[in-house]
């Protein structure tokens, strides 16, 4: 609305102009249009010349929006995310009930539903985005030990001063069960000590060991921890198959970036070193970071409250029915709205599924319409009826719940009509922005599991996010983006990959945007590696990605998720029998910060 303001205003000062020069070129005819010095005396003349503007207006804004049509259609079968709103999302916690407290294990599946507490008669709902396992493993100490030294029989760890020691109790339970899953944990708390955390976990640590009930240590091979929510089974957007999982991920990252904040720790790898008899152990991560240094100042407050278990995050993603429309109505398009009250208090995420209910003699007949912007033209010809769903971003301003329209056509792209018909749609909903209004920290519990899960109860961590939009204006220059592999964006240089990365931020923040102009260079060059398959050793090409950084810029959010990402994001987009291999660097001594593991898509390489 407020770009449309500013083109009925150079619209309303043009015909204002071409007014004064009419009436001093033709005075006469002027005069007996009652606009003798160029302005209108009487106020319908005013009214009218308002009017034209403000058509005008929106006819200009169109031309310079390049009507959206073209981009719209390519975007819904090539990105629908961007089209989309990004729903409100947060992390939860669920804590045991009295059924799970006494020894079960227990997984809430992901896409389990969750409801808020009503509010004005409205009920907002989530989706978890992860599996979660509710065990009885209890983390009953977080402490950092800024002075840290293995056991004389330990050797190989020289170069660790510090630890992260994290004391994990089970009762009574075997902790060798096989029900019991990896550990998964959510780091949580102060923003910048989050950060501090997980790159200290992931860039510092150079060695772990076990301790036991009993005061025996067990040394491990590796670090059992792992980076969680980067794969496809863990993506908070439900994503078509056409979709590229690289910019999706790129899309949650500046969205929500706490969707990150997971840890795994290799249970397994730690109960293989476990007696039947034990009761709780304590992992010991030796890192390398010294005493004096600002990262153990900021350590040291590390407590149980900021590594959690049975977390997730959860989006406001709900399935709900469209109201039905009468086809008797004969119309271009029909308003396309989910069933609930108000209006206001829904939003169309999807639309999944399209029905036509054909009353007629005998026997009623249901037909199901294809999206028309999609891969499925080829069926048979009797079969060729598809439906248009399109944002009225006006209606959106002044009538929000009410700007979503559909349009049924054919092949030809011809309206359809039909009497004594009424479509049914089954549609994807979110609240709005209504989720960033709930209160948090109930003690009975922020939200209500939709199964009976032995009276566990669901805590939000935060305030739910707002919901984001990305801009209109640049849909044209992500369509240019989509159409590039990783090689043609690094050939680009630190532009292109600038480029890449603001097209999907849709929060634009003050945060995000230092960390995308923290990126000052970008170089490749050819990479080979040996890599062993099924016994055989194969030679592999591929491209080591070289980004130089200004480290400054990550401090209070973490440079190793943001490498992560994009590690994650070069290596979905690279060819196939190829792999990427990023190193990040700083800009101000050109120490190697990051190096990443070869990468093809989601497969790290040996």
């Amino acid at each position: 609305m407020k770009k449309l303001r500013e083109y009925y205003e150079r619209e309303l000062g043009f015909l204002q102009g071409y007014a004064r020069e009419f009436a001093a070129t033709y005075p006469a005819q002027a005069t007996q249009l009652g606009m003798a010095d160029g302005a209108a005396g009487d106020p319908h003349i005013e009214r009218l010349i308002q009017a034209t503007a403000l058509s005008n207006a929106r006819t200009a804004r169109l031309i310079d929006d390049n009507d959206g049509k073209l981009t719209e259609a390519l975007l819904n079968v090539n990105y629908p995310h961007y089209l989309r709103p990004f729903p409100s999302t947060a992390n939860v916690r669920v804590e045991a009930g009295p059924a799970i407290a006494a020894g079960k294990v227990f997984t809430l599946p992901r896409g389990t539903m969750m409801s808020a507490h009503p509010d004005n008669g409205v009920t907002c709902r989530f989706r978890t985005t992860q599996d979660v396992h509710v065990t009885p493993l209890q983390l009953a100490d977080v402490a950092f030990h800024s002075i840290f030294h293995f056991p004389p029989a330990m050797r190989g760890h020289a170069d660790v001063v510090s630890a992260l020691s994290i004391k994990i109790e089970w009762g009574t339970t075997d902790a060798c069960s096989p029900g019991l899953p990896a550990l998964r944990l959510l780091i949580t708390g102060e923003p910048s000590l989050c950060a501090t955390l997980r790159d200290a976990l992931f860039l510092n640590a150079r060695g772990a060991c076990i301790e036991l009930d009993d005061g025996s240590w067990r040394g491990l091979e590796t670090v059992p921890l792992a980076a969680a929510g980067f794969g496809a089974d863990e993506a908070l957007l439900p994503a078509p198959a056409s979709a590229h999982p690289a910019y999706r991920l790129l899309a949650e990252y500046f969205a929500f970036p706490a969707k990150f904040d997971y840890i795994d720790v290799d249970w397994q790898a730690l109960a293989r070193c476990i007696p039947r008899s034990c009761r709780h152990l304590t992992l010991h991560l030796g890192l390398d970071v010294q005493p004096d240094s600002a990262v153990s100042l900021r350590l040291a407050c590390v407590s149980p409250a900021n590594l959690l278990t049975g977390c997730t995050p959860a989006v406001n993603l709900f399935a709900r029915a469209a109201c039905p429309i009468d086809m008797s109505l004969a119309a271009p398009d029909y308003e396309l709205a989910p069933e609930g009250s108000p209006a206001s208090a829904y939003d169309v995420y999807s639309v999944d599924k399209v029905t036509v209910l054909r009353e007629s003699p005998g026997t009623p007949s249901i037909t199901e319409f294809r999206p028309y912007y999609a891969l499925r033209h080829g069926e048979q010809q009797g079969r060729g009826q598809y439906y248009l769903v399109r944002r009225d971003p006006l209606r959106a301003v002044t009538h929000p719940g009410h700007e979503m329209r559909i349009a049924l056509v054919d092949r030809a792209f011809d309206p359809l009509a039909s009497a004594n018909a009424s479509v049914s749609a089954d549609l994807t909903c979110t609240n709005r922005d209504l989720p960033n209004t709930l209160r948090h920290g109930r003690v009975e519990g922020d939200l209500m599991l939709e199964q009976a899960m032995g009276g566990s109860v669901v805590r939000l961590l935060h305030r739910p996010t707002p919901t984001y939009r990305f801009s209109d204006d640049a849909r044209w220059r992500l369509i240019s983006q989509l159409a590039l592999s990783h090689s043609a964006i690094v050939q680009q240089g630190v532009a292109g990959l600038r480029e890449a990365l603001a097209l999907h931020d849709p929060r634009q923040s003050p945060v995000t945007q230092r960390q995308i102009g923290a990126i000052v260079a970008l170089a490749h060059r050819r990479a080979r590696l040996w890599m062993r398959n099924d016994g055989h050793r194969t030679l592999v090409h591929g491209v080591e990605v070289t980004v130089t950084v200004d480290d400054e810029a990550f401090v209070g959010t973490g440079l190793h998720l943001f490498a992560q990402v994009l590690d994650h994001f070069f290596g979905l987009s690279v060819h196939i029998n190829s792999f990427t291999q990023l190193t990040v660097v700083s800009l101000a001594n050109g120490k190697e910060l990051v190096r990443c593991k070869p990468r093809h898509g989601a497969i790290q390489l040996a």
